[in-house]
């Protein structure tokens, strides 16, 4: 009986701690926001031409802090990429560990 209290308490300690990450940062866009699939394509490769810029002006960078800079701005251009591809998916991402423990509690009930 004491195991089995403590199997449950830390099934549902792993479960809360797991899905603090598993909140949308982001709104859902309405469907007359949502780009077509030219807009997507256009928005994407002008983000992908702008980190190539920045990777070839990092490449002439004379100081460790304008490399520094320049490292922080790719990385901005990359989640802003990343950001634009979730919203032209539309789809729902969830974690692991939440798989997981959904996947246990549904065999347990």
């Amino acid at each position: 009986m004491k195991t089995k209290s403590i199997f449950f308490s830390l099934l549902f300690s792993f479960f809360v701690f797991s899905s603090f990450g598993a909140f949308a940062s982001n709104d859902p866009v309405p469907e007359e926001k949502q780009m077509t699939e030219k807009e997507y394509q256009l928005a994407l490769d002008a983000l992908k031409t702008k980190v190539d810029n920045l990777r070839d002006a990092k490449r002439e960078a004379d100081t460790q802090a304008e490399r520094k800079a320049l490292h922080k701005e790719i990385k901005d251009v990359k989640k802003e990429a990343r950001e634009l591809k979730q919203q032209a998916s539309g789809g729902i991402y969830i974690g692991g560990g939440a798989l997981i423990v959904i996947i246990l509690l549904l065999i347990l009930l």
